[in-house]
């Protein structure tokens, strides 16, 4: 087996997850089989500075080219270059305040009792009878038909209206979120 050159820019927050980002980018574009002759055979890099006035291409060929200790083994690291340093603004929402919606009552509220019946720890739809043994008769046969448990619980209802009191609304506003985001120049020997 042999060994490519490569040269891939990535970007991101940190090296690292510009490295994951170009691991991802080489294997989707060339597969996942091994032997690509891409970063996506590599396990780990080399953080390497660039000097200054030089472009970090330019720098990268000349070290692979000059055959550098750092990068030159196909089963060793990747080199990476900061290429570009930057922040890019994230839009999020954001909530320091609420607006409550108060929904008055009409008149005075009336309360009944009923008699729910539960399967599974789950309020049966339109199982909801005034009498108790009204409610025991329903979960008999719904006991039989389901072959499980049923369970009877006593609540107070009210009996013409909504039990909905209010309703809390964050009040939200966007903003943009400064996160640093890097471009970086991964570079080196890799199996092919």
């Amino acid at each position: 087996m042999g060994a490519a050159d490569f040269l891939h820019v990535a970007e991101g927050k940190t090296p690292r997850e510009a490295f994951q980002q170009a691991i991802e980018e080489a294997s989707y574009e060339y597969g996942h089989g091994g032997y690509s002759g891409t970063i996506a055979e590599k396990h780990s890099f080399v953080m390497i500075t660039c000097p200054s006035g030089i472009d970090p291409h330019d720098y990268a060929d000349q070290l692979m080219r000059n055959d550098d200790k750092r990068i030159r083994d196909k089963w060793g690291p990747a080199g990476c270059i900061l290429v570009e340093k930057g922040y890019q603004n994230i839009p999020k929402l954001e909530a320091n305040t609420a607006k409550v919606d108060n929904i008055p009552a009409k008149g005075t509220r009336q309360w009944v009792t009923r008699y729910v019946l539960y399967l599974k720890g789950n309020p049966i739809p339109g199982k909801s009878f005034d009498k108790k043994t009204d409610a025991i008769k329903n979960a008999r046969l719904l006991s039989i038909r389901h072959k499980e448990e049923i369970q009877i619980y006593i609540t107070k209802q009210l009996l013409k209206e909504s039990p909905l009191v209010a309703v809390v609304k964050p009040n939200l506003k966007q903003v943009n979120e400064k996160i640093e985001h890097n471009k970086y120049l991964f570079f080196g020997w890799a199996s092919s």
